[in-house]
């Protein structure tokens, strides 16, 4: 808890974001999914290789994958529950006139602006900080302007999709596609409130399909291409 109340407080500095690119920051890979795509298994074991492949440097800095930790520290930071900022996930965003009716109504209500502003910052800050796989969370929006990183899609057809969800949680054809609907359905919502006028294809550097490679396929070329861009050396 200490170590993770330090990095609240060092987020919370005065980092503007204008001058993330001045000052540096990544490396940094940030990878976004189609639902059924296995991006955390993916990211768990990139990072394993990279860390293995960097361990004979003089001094190594490990690598990391988060996601989930976005929500989790953007909670705390603005001193509530994961559960109630989680809505902004689902491109739930209140409206101006929501926004200020609760703002009277609860002391500790907190804006959907300013939720987004600290999702930002804290997945900012990640990237900054370096080294770092990201999961999805918009992070291939937030970081694109980063110079030493790589930005990944995941994506596959729906029906290899739906035969994966199937599998993997036991699922009817009708089931899994009515959660692959509703799982892009907010995501793709939660990314409108990023990406404001742009595209979303514009900010990746690769789009993966992941019927046509397998997983290790996948983890030795994002590795491999991290070689080529000197994001490890």
């Amino acid at each position: 808890m200490e170590k993770e109340n330090k990095f609240i407080k060092y987020l919370s500095k005065a980092l503007k974001p204008e001058d993330i690119t001045k000052k540096g920051g990544g490396p940094v890979i940030t990878i976004s999914r189609d639902h059924g795509c296995s991006a955390g298994f993916i990211a768990e074991r990139l990072v394993e290789h990279i860390n293995n492949y960097t361990s004979s440097n003089k001094k190594p800095k490990k690598w990391s994958w988060i996601s989930k930790e976005i929500l989790e520290k953007s909670a705390e930071e603005l001193r509530t529950k994961p559960e109630k900022i989680a809505h902004i996930f689902s491109g739930g965003e209140k409206s101006l006139l929501e926004d200020l009716s609760l703002s009277f109504i609860g002391r500790y209500y907190i804006s959907d602006s300013n939720i987004i502003a600290t999702i930002k910052k804290i997945i900012r800050g990640y990237a900054v900080e370096g080294n770092v796989v990201i999961v999805g969370r918009g992070s291939c929006v937030v970081a694109a302007d980063i110079e030493k990183s790589l930005h990944i899609k995941l994506y596959a057809p729906l029906e290899w999709k739906i035969k994966k969800i199937s599998d993997r949680f036991g699922l009817t054809r009708k089931e899994a596609l009515d959660l692959i609907k509703q799982t892009e359905f907010k995501r793709s919502e939660f990314m409108k409130l990023l990406l404001k006028s742009k595209t979303e294809t514009d900010f990746y550097d690769l789009m993966i399909n992941c019927e046509s490679f397998s997983e290790d396929d996948i983890i030795n070329l994002i590795f491999n291409l991290c070689k080529e861009k000197k994001l490890i050396v």
